[in-house]
This record gives structure tokens, C-alpha cells and sequence, in this order.
């Protein structure tokens, strides 16, 4: 049953006409003039009942109820709903209960349909409200008018999804007989036909495909025919289920694998269902969707479970059961991990190190837009980094909470702080320290007595190591030098707010710029790139971007040739053809 956003009545004074009448408005009740109903023989039982349902002795424990009436008990609940409970089905006409109800002093009648709650439940609930997902979707329908009614049919990926008990004809769908390929590309396909899938959900899906190794199909042999047709022509199940099969393994994987098979070569391409999982959310789903939202990352994350969950019901490949069980986990770790990520990317670098950049010349310097610009021409919204006085302080602040009294001491003189270095690098964080009580009681003395409340915040350390950019251009330093980056045992300290702090996970890695003053404090100038904590990197990143190379061009032969040493005009390019790969066929 529908539960209907009700609203009472706010329409203007009803107009009548009648030939043989002059128009009239009227204020009054329209339901006045009609003639009263007699009362109900059962009046008492009634009010009593209803009353009852929606008491505090009853709805805070009533699942079912809960769910249309709402925590709060005052939304409004369908008669029809109310009058269809067994010991109310002998109370009829409806209309009659409906007169009766109106006498209520608990429960009060809208708009002739539904009844609720005169005010709040003065008891919190004891249970879970039962949500009919029928109903949520007609609800939804109302509240997102451009959802169809196909948009609104379950889809299956719903957390309490779940699927009847599995056929014989499936178990022989993936049969120990068959090879992996064919067993994961069957199982692909029926999980996609399978399920009802919208443009958020496709994607995802997709992209999942495409970098585990899969290609989409061109569906270029099912002649335009729709599975009717086919079904017409005499094709099969298992022939209709091949023909619009919508995913396939690609050629550079199944090569790889008969290799394996029939030459004993060690294949480049593994089945790995953990490594995929970890390198989809560290690096696919984060360069392609809004990572940053926490509803896309939970459906992403019941994306893949669900897709998961299918393998494991359906015997598609049981030797991988403990891999599929682990790459679940990461859907669980990332659902709870990527949300913290988009509070540390959003926080980073923080108040200390913006305010290093802007007294010291880095990413931050000279951009802050004055009040005599904004006045003029800057925009307040267009403002990024730090006034200098701002800057100072909280820079002087870090100092004092943190540093030695050398350091203080040579800060006195700002213009005599030099920058000694810049390197670009990966860090991986390794422990968090949270302001201590010391560290505290210095920054609520600047803020309370000094006045400084609007910026100056508690600052504790983010303890980081050097880490290993995937895939990173090499660097033509000298061997020295290239040791001390190899260095795993080095720390760097930076001074970050307490609240972003309580975000960082052991773990979690950056790109990042990071600079030296000659006062022996580093600083995080620019931070480019946040990564999960089981961030993983795999060729798949730049075999999706692979493409095969075509036929060789007239310059490329000319080339070729020169090498030869066939560089006389004309003679080079009949020679490059002659011994050419690609000969070109004489047509028919």
C-alpha cells in the first residue's frame, strides 16, 4: 500500500452555481451541508481499537505500523490499510468508521483517506520500521517525478537482495570441465542479464570489466534479431545466450592463457579476484566517479559484493572461493576507508603547511586575494591561501607548540628564513600523534586570551615514510643521492590539524611536494594525490590504454629503408614494400 505524502487543504473558499441560483462563496465546511450518517453501533469498539494501535503503549513496538506512521508516529496512514487489520474487517461501511474516527482525540482524519497521529510519540521506538520497497519506490516516484516505473523495479542490487535456490542446468553452466575463461565469461554474462541495471550501476560495472580483462561485445553476428527471433529461427538457449552475449574475455588474455596451457609458458595474466578489487577502488573508480560522495562509493562497493556474492552461489569457480572472499572484504574496507579519504584530500595540506607555503614562497604565495581587491575586483569566494598576518600567526604558533627554542629563536628574524629544498614524492603515512595536553593548553591560550579563535586550531603530527610511486618517471640523479630517496627507515613530521587527523589511517599515501627550511622543519607545500591504505597498482592500468599498431606509413618505409642503406630516391620505398609485413591482397 501506497504510503501518500498527505497535505490538509489550503484551497481557496469553494464557488457554486446552479442554473436557477446566483453564484455563491461560502467558507463553511462543504461536508456541513451534507446529510450527517447515523452513528455507528460499534463506535466505541472502534475508537477504542484505532486509539489503541496508534497509542505509546503500542506503535514504539509495532514494526509494521512504524513503517508508514514513521518514528515520529505522525505521518499519514492509509484507512483503507488500518481497516483491512483482521479485528477491524467487520467494521464496516468505511465511511461510517471514517465519521467515528473524527471524534478522536488521539488520531485525527485527512483528506477523507488517511488518519494519523494528533501529536508525536512522547516514546522512542523499540524496533526497526519495517519499509515496504514497493511503497519506498512509489514514494520515490513522487519525490523524483523523472524515475519511470521500469527505474523504479528492484534491480537486485538492494542490500537484502536475494536469489531463489540454484537449478541443475546452472550447475552444468559451470562445469569443473570447462576452462576459467569460459566458466567467468558465462557467469559475466548471466550476472549482466541478470540484473536491472541503470546508468550508475552500468558504469561501474563496466569499468570493472574493461580493467579485469574482459572487452564488450559488438553483438556483430546477431543479424538485428531480438531473442524472440531467435528463439523463431531455431537457435537454442545456450546458442541465444552466446549471440547476445554482451561481455568477452579479451584475445591478449586468452592467448596468454592457452600459451600456458598448451606451450607451458608462464602466462603474463592471473586470476586474482583480491588484486582486482583493491586496484578498482584505489585507482579506476577514483580517476573515473565521484569518489568523494558517500553514496557513490556504497554503491560501488554493492556493486562489486553483489557481483561477488553471485560467484559464490553459482559453483562458477570454487578453486577461487578464498580470493572472492577476500576481495568482498575490500568492498567492506573500502565503504568504510574512501569516506575518511575525501576528508583528508579536502584537509590537506592544512593551516601549518599552507601558511609555510605562503610566507616561503611555495604553491600558496602570493595568491590571497587583499580586502582593497576584494573591494575593487576579487571575488571573497575566488580566495585561496592565507593573509600574511594570518600566515604569521599561525605559523609563530606551530612553532611555539612544536619547536625547540633554537628554532624559535631564528624565526624571530622571518626574512632570514630561508627554503633549502623541494622534492616531488610519495609518502605513506605510518603513525598519527594527536595534540598532547601540553601542546593543547599553548593553542587554547593563543585562541581565548590572544584572540586568534577564528584560525588557530590544535595541531599534532602526521608521521610519514617515502613510498614508491607506481609507474613513476624515472630520475637521473647521482648514486648518492639516489640512495638517500631509496631510504625506507627516514620519517617526515608535518604539523596537521587534530580534526584532520583523526581521518589519516596508517597506510594511506600521497603524492606530494614537500619542502625544507634551513630551521630543519619540513612542510607539505602541495599534496597532488590521496590513495586508501590497500592501494594496489597493476599492468592492467596501461594495458586497457593498449591499442594494436596498423600498417607501417610511407615515412615509416622511408625510414626503415634509410636504415638499410637503400636511401636513393624511389629505390628505398620498392625495397621497404618488397620486404614489408603487410601485403596488401589483390581484390576478387
Amino acid at each position: 500500500m501506497a504510503n501518500s505524502a498527505v497535505k490538509m487543504s489550503t484551497s481557496p473558499p469553494i464557488a457554486t452555481a446552479h442554473p436557477s441560483q446566483s453564484i455563491s462563496i461560502s467558507n463553511a465546511d462543504p461536508t456541513a451541508s451534507q446529510p450527517q450518517l447515523a452513528a455507528h453501533s460499534s463506535a466505541a469498539e472502534i475508537l477504542r481499537r484505532v486509539e489503541f494501535y496508534f497509542s505509546d503503549e503500542n506503535l514504539p513496538h509495532d514494526a509494521y505500523l512504524l513503517g508508514f506512521a514513521g518514528v515520529e508516529g505522525t505521518n499519514p496512514v492509509s484507512l483503507s490499510l488500518i481497516m483491512g487489520f483482521k479485528k477491524m474487517k467487520q467494521y464496516r461501511p468505511k465511511t461510517m468508521v471514517r465519521e467515528v474516527l473524527r471524534t478522536s482525540t488521539v488520531v485525527e482524519v485527512v483528506d477523507n483517506k488517511h488518519i494519523r497521529r494528533r501529536e508525536p510519540l512522547t516514546v522512542q521506538p523499540t524496533v526497526t520500521p519495517r519499509i515496504d520497497p514497493g511503497r519506498y519506490a512509489s514514494d520515490l516516484g513522487r519525490v523524483e517525478p523523472h524515475l519511470t516505473k521500469n527505474m523504479l523495479k528492484p534491480t537486485g542490487f538492494e542490500p537484502g537482495a536475494t536469489e531463489g535456490p540454484i537449478t541443475p542446468a546452472q550447475y552444468e553452466k559451470y562445469s569443473p570441465e570447462e576452462n576459467i575463461l569460459v566458466r567467468l565469461e558465462t557467469a559475466v554474462n548471466s550476472f549482466n542479464a541478470n540484473r536491472k541495471m541503470h546508468q550508475n550501476t552500468r558504469a561501474i560495472f563496466e569499468k570493472l570489466m574493461i580493467f579485469g580483462g574482459f572487452a564488450q561485445n559488438s553483438h556483430m553476428f546477431q543479424g538485428g534479431m531480438n531473442k524472440k527471433q531467435m528463439k523463431q529461427e531455431g537457435m537454442d538457449k545456450e546458442e541465444i545466450e552466446q549471440a547476445t552475449a554482451h561481455y568477452g574475455v579479451t584475445e591478449q588474455v586468452t592467448d596468454a592463457y592457452w600459451k600456458e596451457f598448451e606451450e607451458g609458458e608462464k602466462s603474463s595474466w592471473v586470476v586474482d579476484f583480491e588484486a582486482i578489487a583493491k586496484a578498482f577502488f584505489s585507482s579506476q573508480f577514483l580517476q573515473w566517479f565521484d569518489w568523494t560522495d558517500a553514496k557513490q562509493v556504497t554503491t560501488a562497493a554493492q556493486v562489486l559484493r553483489n557481483f561477488y556474492n553471485y560467484l559464490t552461489l553459482h559453483p562458477v569457480c570454487p578453486e577461487y572461493n578464498d580470493q572472492i572472499l577476500a576481495a568482498r572484504k575490500v568492498c567492506d574496507l573500502a565503504e568504510q576507508e574512501l569516506p575518511k579519504l575525501a576528508i583528508v584530500d579536502r584537509s590537506l595540506p592544512g593551516a601549518f603547511n599552507s601558511a609555510c607555503s605562503t610566507l616561503f614562497g611555495g604553491a600558496f604565495a602570493n595568491v590571497y586575494i587583499s580586502q582593497a581587491a576584494k573591494d575593487s575586483w576579487g571575488h571573497g569566494a575566488d580566495n585561496v591561501g592565507l593573509d600574511r598576518d594570518e600566515a604569521i600567526t599561525i605559523f609563530m604558533a606551530g612553532l611555539a607548540s612544536h619547536g625547540t627554542s633554537e628554532q624559535c629563536e631564528k624565526a624571530s628574524k622571518l626574512g632570514d628564513v630561508k627554503c633549502l629544498s623541494e622534492e616531488r614524492m610519495g609518502l605513506e603515512v605510518v603513525a598519527v600523534e594527536l595534540p598532547s595536553d601540553t601542546v593543547k593548553e599553548t593553542y587554547d591560550f593563543l585562541r581565548k586570551r590572544e584572540g586568534y579563535s577564528d584560525f588557530i586550531y590544535a595541531m599534532g603530527k602526521l608521521v610519514c615514510k617515502r613510498w614508491d610511486i607506481p609507474f613513476d618517471a624515472p630520475l637521473d640523479l647521482p648514486a648518492f643521492m639516489m640512495e638517500e630517496k631509496a631510504d625506507k627507515t627516514q620519517r617526515f613530521e608535518f604539523l596537521v590539524e587534530a580534526e584532520t587527523l583523526a581521518f589519516c589511517e596508517p597506510g594511506m599515501k600521497m603524492e606530494a611536494v614537500v619542502k625544507e627550511l634551513d630551521l630543519g622543519i619540513k612542510w607539505l607545500d602541495a599534496v597532488e594525490v590521496v590513495y586508501p591504505t590497500f592501494h594496489t597498482w597493476l599492468p592492467n592500468e596501461n594495458i586497457m590504454a593498449w591499442k594494436e599498431p596498423g600498417p607501417p606509413t610511407a615515412w615509416m618505409k622511408r625510414q626503415e629503408a634509410r636504415k638499410m642503406g637503400l636511401s636513393e630516391e624511389g629505390e628505398g620505398e620498392d625495397v621497404a614494400e618488397e620486404q614489408g609485413d603487410y601485403d596488401e591482397e589483390e581484390p576478387d
